[in-house]
């Protein structure tokens, strides 16, 4: 089936930030279902901006820029043995170091007890020797796979392969350790009918034991965006209902895509729907349930669902549209962001306190706890730095921007406004005359790291004076 601000920033001054804090050590810094295109018979309008190892905490996710984009459809069907005849795609001999060849995909193909066996392949996520079992896998149909070793008796590691054996030629694709919830493995991968990779798997640090081999097509998200002319029609009237979060959408079905940006950039995404208040998530990865990079809600007749974030090229991304109040139509756009870096300052030294002004038109960031900037009667001026937190374990600090109208500040976790958003604070009113809007992130030790700040006006056009400032208790 065809699937189918504006703000700029001037520094009052030039600065440089060595650290945040005078009187606390070094702490801070800011641092360096079926679809319908819009478009169909159209030109081309696909976006594309101009270019500006060990996965221990979740699953790998191997950014092959392959743009030639799946399009799945009901009569997919696994290559098999049974396959190889005179009409069909011939099955290459074996590879004489894989255990077995697998040419099906889904759940429990291979099971292989490592223990006792030589220790073939070193594998960059690994560490130590361990037995290791490998296995000639022969992608079935042209589609997004789950190789994974759950089921698995032991601590394992995988990697993938070029098909070829010896030292010599054992090229690395990919190579995961640990997924987000335990000790077992996972490569997220697309495949062209025919491929076909060495799966390795082996053992961190000497374990082994009982191998599971698996190679499942992933079924969320189910279409595929990648070279699709947006804007991008469709309803999430009979889709799953998989999907809740912060920005809503429980017990409401939605719909989800796939995407791949296709050149490194700063991207836009936003859906709008006349039947119900849209919400849209983004998440870093091939499957539903991968990072959540941020959410945001839109209303119904009104300003849209946006979030905006940094992809590199080959980047593969999970797009999911969910309703607040019902279902219905919703138009879903991506589009890239014309802005040559995020963030817009990466690099200047501050003593003290900091005084920037917003007075341009730039809109660049979407944060979840703000209207969209970037379709209404103005552009909301924002501005993002480069900022670093390196607190000890007894530490924590407030980190406070003040101005004299509403703004919204936010922390994206990061160096290029690539991250998950760590907080968005809309600033309340203190009454304190021309400094009547503050707000406040709170940092600890757990919170260390690079990010991007950002603070936005919440008033389009409108142009503001910000002062950025801590305070910090031992």
């Amino acid at each position: 089936m065809s699937l189918a601000s504006r703000a700029s920033v001037v520094l009052a001054s030039l600065f440089t930030i060595p650290s945040l804090f005078a009187g606390c050590s070094a702490l801070l810094g800011l641092e360096d279902g079926t679809l319908m295109t819009a478009a169909d018979g159209a030109a081309d309008t696909s976006v594309s901006p101009q270019d500006g190892g060990n996965e221990d905490s979740a699953a790998t996710i191997d950014r092959q820029a392959d743009l030639d984009a799946p399009s799945k459809t009901d009569s997919d069907v696994g290559l098999g043995s049974d396959a190889a005849d005179a009409d069909g795609p011939s099955i290459p001999p074996k590879l004489p170091c894989a255990e077995a060849q697998v040419t099906t995909s889904g759940k429990n193909l291979a099971s292989v007890d490592t223990s006792g066996r030589t220790d073939q392949f070193s594998l960059s996520c690994g560490q130590g020797h361990a037995p290791d079992v490998a296995f000639d896998w022969i992608a079935p149909s042209k589609d997004y796979y789950s190789i994974n070793t759950s089921g698995s008796s032991f601590d394992t590691v995988l990697g993938l392969l070029d098909p070829v054996c010896g030292e010599s030629g054992n090229h690395e694709i990919a190579c995961n350790n640990n997924t987000s919830t335990g000790n077992q493995s996972e490569i997220l991968r697309h495949f062209n009918e025919g491929e076909r990779v060495l799966v390795v798997i082996d053992g961190y640090a000497g374990a082994h034991g009982t191998a599971v081999f698996n190679a499942e097509p992933i079924d969320c998200p189910k279409q595929d965006l990648t070279n699709q002319s947006p804007p991008f029609m469709d309803t999430t009237a009979g889709g799953t209902n998989r999907n809740s979060g912060p920005c809503g959408g429980l017990n409401l079905p939605e719909r989800s895509f796939h995407w791949t940006a296709p050149a490194a950039g700063l991207y836009r995404f936003s859906a709008t729907s006349q039947d119900m208040a849209p919400a849209l998530y983004l998440e870093d990865g091939m499957k539903c349930g991968s990072v959540l990079l941020q959410c945001s809600s839109g209303e119904r007749g009104g300003y849209p669902a946006e979030v905006t974030r940094w992809l590199d090229a080959g980047q593969s991304i999970t797009i999911i549209v969910d309703g607040n109040n019902g279902s219905g139509g919703f138009s879903l756009d991506v589009q890239p962001v014309n802005s040559p870096s995020c963030p817009q300052f990466p690099s200047f030294t501050w003593n003290g306190n900091l005084s920037i002004l917003a007075g341009s038109n730039t809109h660049d960031m979407s944060p979840s706890c703000a209207p969209a900037g970037s379709l209404d009667s103005g552009a909301r001026p924002d501005q993002t730095f480069a900022y670093s937190s390196s607190l000890s374990m007894s530490e924590s600090c407030d980190l406070f921007i003040t101005a004299g109208g509403p703004f919204v500040m936010f922390l994206v976790q990061g160096k290029k406004c690539d991250g998950p958003e760590s907080d968005c604070v809309v600033a309340q009113h203190t009454g304190d005359g021309g400094a009547a809007f503050k707000a406040t992130i709170k940092l600890n030790y757990s919170m260390n790291g690079d990010y991007v700040l950002g603070v936005q006006s919440s008033i389009p056009g409108q142009m503001l004076t910000y002062q950025i400032s801590h305070q910090c208790i031992a």
